[in-house]
């Protein structure tokens, strides 16, 4: 039912690639039944399958439905003389039989991505953490690497959160220790939410 085509230039065959998909999260159906992905790779006009834990090292993306990077051991007889599209690229693909609404639009491909952390030192302002890194914010390596030849920020960062405040800690102590992270009554759903997502003002 659905079919997502990746040409790669100046691929080495049996080496690894890192590819990160940025996708609009809130378009995939999440009422719809899941659909596993397949990914393919093209050998002489002939589509052969991404194993797994073989060929697919890590999937972050869980199955094309978040934003995150998909890491890649790409097998070395893959060729790039094919017919079936253009020459040139070394192709890949990731199919899904049916229910493809189950799965995100993509806003962005990018290759050789990882994923760089904030690091908890002493000398790093933690309350940096309140307002996300703005795109392109991060442009260069501390130390230079003369095999990197540029460094790109196309979104920004996620996931930061600062210290929990004296107040929070003894509040969040007192609510585990309720609902021990099972939630059997409203006020336990409630805490769990408002716990594990800061950005939300109230739960009902």
């Amino acid at each position: 039912e659905g079919n997502l085509f990746i040409g790669l230039q100046n691929l080495v065959p049996g080496t690894n690639v890192s590819i990160l998909f940025q996708l609009a999260e809130a378009t995939a159906d999440s009422e719809s039944e899941r659909e596993s992905l397949v990914w393919y790779y093209l050998e002489n006009n002939e589509w052969k399958l991404l194993r797994t834990g073989f060929e697919i090292l890590k999937d972050d993306t869980d199955g094309l439905t978040t934003s995150g990077i998909i890491k890649f051991a790409m097998p070395a007889n893959m060729t790039f003389e094919n017919s079936v599209l253009p020459k040139g690229l070394y192709w890949i693909k990731a199919a899904i039989p049916c229910k493809s609404r189950s799965v995100s639009e993509i806003i962005g491909m990018h290759t050789q991505a990882i994923r760089a952390s904030f690091t908890n030192e002493d000398a790093n302002d933690k309350l940096r953490l309140i307002q996300p890194l703005e795109a392109n914010s991060v442009s260069k390596l501390k130390d230079a690497d003369s095999a990197v030849k540029k460094i790109m920020q196309p979104y920004e960062s996620f996931g930061g959160r600062v210290p929990e405040e004296e107040g929070h800690f003894y509040l969040r102590v007192s609510e585990l220790l309720r609902h021990k992270n099972r939630a059997i009554q409203k006020f336990d759903y409630e805490r769990l939410v408002l716990e594990a997502f800061p950005k939300i003002f109230k739960v009902k």
